[in-house]
């Protein structure tokens, strides 16, 4: 299939930019320092090395007399000080002190001198100063340049020095983040050397031998093997060190992605296609010949609801590989088609998500029994789908697998739902097979579900005067005797034998230990059978309710989730119900098999493993179950209707 590839992001630049500039105003400011700080220091020194005249040290606060020869003085000093003095033009107008430098002393007189003030004086003039630190030494000839403040020279040195510091420090920094975004941009966008693939989370595939196409000359259907049944030249997926470890340039899969929130049903747009990452390990595929060992290694990858991508990037890896296989990414769902123009389509669908794990997040193999988070609800489901979407370039129907996540938390983070929002066009067929655990049998239909919450009132009083008010936990006693009295129908539909229920799942009120309550809250389910629509089974929980009502009370809708019809009338699923001799029962519980019906998909539930084991530390799923469940779906798309 020919399909754009989508060019990965350009190299992140704009950090280490940013460096190199930071790194030259770095540099400018140190070499400015050197030039202004460095000489002038080196002046003084080699001045005092070279005095026409230096008064011996004095001590503090001692005067000392001399006659100038020239236009500037200087005063050596042990220490920071403050010198005053007279000359012939009154008093001496010194400059402050100023240090060395780190380093940088003078030995005079047997005293080291760290610093230095400079004055003004007149050649041939006789003055007299006086400073308050250990000694002092003069001279009167210009020791240094005029033209401009020394202080100020030497000021501007240190401050450019500082500034140049800081600026190195930045573009350092800057280095640092700009190396670790390029770091992170080979890692999204390059794949591995050859032979190599990078460490995924959930772990490497499975050992074993390199991923097999459906045996040559043979498919799941029984019929000769077209060109397109197996994966591309340079698609064979290997276990890492292995010669070969990715999509060969001879193969230019992509996957059509779609982001959450799109509106569109695809017609006359152009989704966003993006080539599939070589640097993900796929799958093994081998028909039926590896399906209790693909379930482990799907079991080995951990996707807890909300954290599926891994397990996804996986599944696209390994389905990208097929040239008969159009991919759809939605969010973190995917969706796997063929298109051949035939007039019949099934789907199958699974989640891939899995509830938190209970210390079995680890696969272990027990013989032919496996056990771990997601064995049997429903990655033993989801291996059976990818052995049937590996093999189905020559089914006699179209095929779409849907693997959809978050189906084990609220309704409303549904991935499934996130696809009938984004696109619906994907899930269109004439019907739905659903992987979840049912031992290999059909699970037909489903229950809904209607839950109200009802709010009875009365009127607060002090109970040591309870007759002045009314009670409203009272006033449940009537209704709950009601709901507990309710007769629960049985229909039995399409010879699936429904059983209905009404239960009080949550009661709250009170106020204080010295309060007649004011209101009561209570919460009900009406678990109904396909043959009511959900307004219908509303109305029947409304109707009981209505006589144990007052002014005042309130009733509220709080969920709702529509039944389906069991589907086991329909050609696909009655001739694999006769042909595999399967046991039908109806469903009690809620599915995505009532989305399916909701949208016009006859849906049933059939899929390898215990329901009743699922969510719980024992889960587990045996390898007969899951060869059977394949076995069953696998004849039953060979044989169509």
């Amino acid at each position: 299939m020919n399909q754009t590839i989508a060019q990965p992001k350009s190299k992140p630049k704009g950090a280490l930019i940013a460096a190199l500039v930071f790194l030259l105003l770095g540099i400018a400011g140190c070499g400015f320092a050197a030039v202004k700080t460095v000489p002038y220091i080196s002046d003084i020194v080699d001045f005092v090395s070279d005095l026409d005249q230096v008064a011996s040290v004095r001590p503090m606060g001692e005067p000392v007399s001399f006659t100038s020869t020239g236009e500037d003085g200087i005063a050596l000093l042990s220490g920071e000080a403050v010198c005053t003095g007279e000359g012939p033009s009154g008093a001496v107008n010194f400059e402050r002190y100023e240090a060395f430098g780190p380093g940088t002393t003078v030995e005079l007189g047997g005293v080291t001198m760290d610093g230095y003030i400079l004055f003004d004086t007149e050649s041939g003039a006789d003055y007299t100063i006086t400073c308050g630190a250990g000694g002092v030494a003069a001279t009167w000839r210009p020791p240094l340049h005029r033209s401009s403040s020394t202080v100020r020279l030497v000021s501007s040195g240190e401050s450019a020095g500082l500034a140049g510091s800081f600026f190195v420090l930045i573009a350092i920094i800057l280095l640092i983040v700009g190396l670790v975004q390029r770091s992170a941009w080979k890692k999204r966008n390059q794949g591995p050397q050859p032979g190599q693939f990078p460490t995924q989370q959930g772990g490497p595939p499975p050992p074993g031998q390199a991923a097999a196409p459906p045996a040559p000359g043979q498919n799941a259907w029984g019929s000769p093997a077209a060109s397109g049944s197996t994966p591309a030249a340079g698609t064979t997926a290997t276990a890492p060190g292995s010669e070969s470890a990715a999509p060969g340039p001879g193969h230019s899969s992509s996957v059509h992605r779609w982001l959450p929130g799109s509106t569109s049903s695809g017609a006359g747009q152009q989704p966003a296609s993006a080539g599939v990452s070589a640097r993900v390990a796929p799958f093994e595929l081998a028909g039926a010949d590896n399906l209790f060992e693909l379930t482990t290694a799907l079991v080995g990858v951990a996707s807890e609801s909300f954290a599926e991508a891994a397990l996804v990037e996986r599944l696209e890896a390994t389905l990208a590989g097929f040239e008969h296989l159009e991919l759809t990414r939605v969010g973190d769902n995917l969706v796997a088609r063929t298109d051949r123009g035939l007039d019949k389509r099934v789907v199958l669908a699974g989640h891939t998500d899995t509830v938190p794990a209970n210390g079995n997040a680890v696969p272990r193999v027990d013989g032919d029994t496996l056990w771990g988070v997601g064995s049997a609800d429903m990655k033993g489901g989801l291996a059976v789908m990818l052995a049937l979407a590996g093999n189905a370039a020559e089914s006699p129907v179209e095929l779409s697998f849907v693997f959809y996540a978050r189906e084990e938390v609220a309704a409303k983070h549904s991935g499934l739902g996130e696809l009938i929002d984004a696109r619906p066009d994907l899930l269109e067929g004439d019907v739905a097979i659903l992987g979840e655990p049912t031992g290999g049998q059909i699970e037909a239909g489903c229950q809904g579900s209607v839950r109200l919450r009802v709010t009875l009132v009365g009127q607060r009083a002090h109970t040591a005067r309870a007759w002045m008010g009314t009670n409203a936990i009272h006033r449940l006693g009537d209704l709950l005797v009601a709901v507990a009295a309710v007769e629960p129908r049985q229909p039995v539909i399409l010879g699936c034998s429904f059983h209905e229920a009404v239960q009080v799942v949550s009661v709250s009120g009170g106020v204080a230990g010295n309060v007649v309550p004011d209101e009561a809250v209570i919460e009900v389910v009406h678990r109904f059978a396909p043959d009511h629509s959900s307004a219908e089974a509303e109305q029947v929980l409304r109707e009981m309710l209505a006589p144990h009502l007052g002014p005042g009370d309130l009733v509220e809708v709080v969920d709702v989730a529509s039944a389906a019809m069991p589907a086991v009338d329909h050609p696909f699923i009655a001739g694999m119900i006769q042909r595999e001799g399967l046991s039908v029962d109806a469903k009690l519980g809620w599915t995505d098999v009532a989305r399916f019906s909701e949208m016009g998909v006859p849906a049933v539930n059939l899929g390898p493993g215990d329901a009743s084991l699922a969510h719980t530390a024992e889960e587990r799923v045996e390898r007969r179950s899951i060869e059977a469940s394949y076995r069953a779906l696998s004849g039953a798309v060979a044989a169509a209707w």
